[in-house]
C-alpha cells in the first residue's frame, strides 16, 4: 500500500486478516500500525471534547468523599482541641493545689 493514509475500509480489511492470523507484509503492518496510531488520537480527542458523564460523576464522588473525610477529622480536631483545653485546665488546678500544699511546708 503505498497510499500514506489508506481508506478506514481498507484498514478493516487488514486489521480483520491479521486478527485471524494471516501474515501481513511489513508495508502492511507499518500501514495497520499507522491506521490504529490515528484512531488512538482520534479517540482521545473526542474524549477531551467530550468528557464522559461517568467521568465527571466519577470526580464528583471523589469530591464528595473527601468532603465526608474533612468533616470527620474536623470533627476529631475540634474533640482532641477541647480534650487539651480540658488537660490544661485540670494541670493548672493541680499545680496550683501542689503549690499550695507547698507553700505551708516551706514556711
Amino acid at each position: 500500500m503505498t497510499n500514506p493514509k489508506m481508506s478506514d475500509a481498507a484498514a478493516i480489511a487488514l486489521h480483520d486478516r491479521a486478527t485471524r492470523g494471516e501474515k501481513l507484509t511489513a508495508e502492511e503492518r507499518t500501514a495497520l500500525d499507522t491506521w490504529y496510531a490515528l484512531q488512538d488520537a482520534d479517540e482521545l480527542a473526542a474524549q477531551a471534547f467530550a468528557p464522559s458523564s461517568s467521568g465527571l460523576e466519577s470526580v464528583q464522588t471523589q469530591v464528595n468523599d473527601a468532603l465526608a473525610r474533612l468533616r470527620i477529622l474536623t470533627q476529631q480536631i475540634e474533640l482532641q482541641a477541647a480534650e487539651n483545653e480540658r488537660l490544661r485546665r485540670e494541670n493548672a488546678a493541680l499545680r496550683q493545689a501542689f503549690s499550695e500544699t507547698q507553700a505551708p511546708q516551706r514556711a
